[in-house]
C-alpha cells in the first residue's frame, strides 16, 4: 500500500523532472535567441546615445546594470515560455475537467485558488524586488 504510493510518487517526480529538462533543452535555443536579440537592442540603444553621455558615464556601473538587465530578460523569457504559458494551459484543462466532473463551482474554486496564490506570490516578489533594487542602487553608488 504505502510503499507502492511512495515508489509511484518518486517515479512520477522523476518523470516530471525529466520532462521539464527535456522542455528546457528543446526551447533553450529559442530563448537564447530572444535574449540575444533583446541584449543587442539594449547595446544598440546605449551606443546611439550622444557623446555627452559617454563622456560622463561611469562604465563600471553601466556594465553591471546591463548585465543585470540581460540576466533578468533571460529569466523572464524563460519563465514565461517554459513555465507560465504551459501552466496556464494546464490550469484551463484541469479547470474544465473539474467543472465537468464536479460542477462549475468546483472548477471556479480551483481557478480562484490558483489565482489567489499567484497574486500572493506576485505581491511577495514585488516586495523582495524593492529590497533588491535598493541593494543595486547602493552597489551602483559605491562605484
Amino acid at each position: 500500500g504505502v510503499c507502492v504510493l511512495v515508489v509511484s510518487h518518486m517515479l512520477l517526480r522523476s518523470v516530471s523532472q525529466g520532462l521539464q529538462s527535456l522542455n528546457d533543452v528543446l526551447f533553450a535555443k529559442s530563448i537564447q535567441k530572444l535574449s540575444r536579440n533583446q541584449a543587442k537592442r539594449a547595446v544598440t540603444g546605449l551606443l546611439a546615445l550622444d557623446m555627452g553621455f559617454h563622456v560622463k558615464a561611469n562604465y563600471g556601473s553601466i556594465s553591471r546594470i546591463l548585465d543585470r538587465g540581460f540576466r533578468a530578460t533571460h529569466t523572464v523569457l524563460s519563465r514565461l515560455f517554459l513555465h507560465l504559458i504551459p501552466q496556464f494551459v494546464e490550469l484551463v484543462i484541469v479547470a474544465y475537467i473539474i467543472s465537468r466532473r464536479a460542477g462549475p463551482a468546483m472548477g471556479a474554486g480551483s481557478v480562484l485558488t490558483v489565482v489567489s496564490y499567484a497574486v500572493f506570490t506576485l505581491l511577495t516578489v514585488r516586495k523582495r524586488n524593492s529590497f533588491l533594487r535598493d541593494m543595486n542602487n547602493h552597489d551602483n553608488k559605491a562605484t
